[in-house]
């Protein structure tokens, strides 16, 4: 084999493998974290001080996570009927499979949700609520399985 055909043939194979890594990188399904990131970048502040204000709380909302339910106790010092907020389900890998769900707590301030309704796997929780004018942010991650 002479020096023209290997190059030929070196040629040949880099414009397939560079080829084949285009059509490779384009079937993939990047998803960004979130659609309208700068809007929410500018009300991270207030994410942080709903965050300090909530560590500040001097019994603060837990999440607990048994066989079949996750619940959210909210403390037993704030009244129920003025609790309100958002609980976001987030799934880095899937962005089809978020969620967000009004809180409404029971007699016992927690709220209940069954973990048959959600897909295995790692999941992200936030918890957006608001009591007596102020708001509170907690952040946990939790595996279903």
């Amino acid at each position: 084999m002479n020096w023209g055909l290997r190059i030929a043939v070196l040629l040949i194979v880099f414009v397939s493998g560079m080829v084949s890594l285009v059509i490779f990188s384009f079937s993939k399904n990047i998803e960004l974290v979130t659609d309208n990131y700068y809007e929410k970048d500018k009300l991270y502040q207030e994410r942080i001080d709903s965050e300090i204000r909530s560590n500040e709380l001097e019994h603060d909302l837990t999440i607990f996570q048994d066989d079949k339910y996750l619940t959210f106790s909210f403390p037993e010092n704030m009244n129920r009927e003025k609790i309100s907020g958002k609980i976001n389900f987030y799934r880095p890998s899937e962005a089809t499979l978020d969620a967000d769900f009004e809180i409404s707590p029971s007699e016992s301030n927690s709220q209940k949700f069954n973990l048959a309704a959600f897909k295995n796997g790692f999941w992200k929780v936030n918890v957006n609520w608001n009591y007596d004018g102020n708001s509170y942010f907690k952040s946990d991650t939790l595996t279903i399985q």
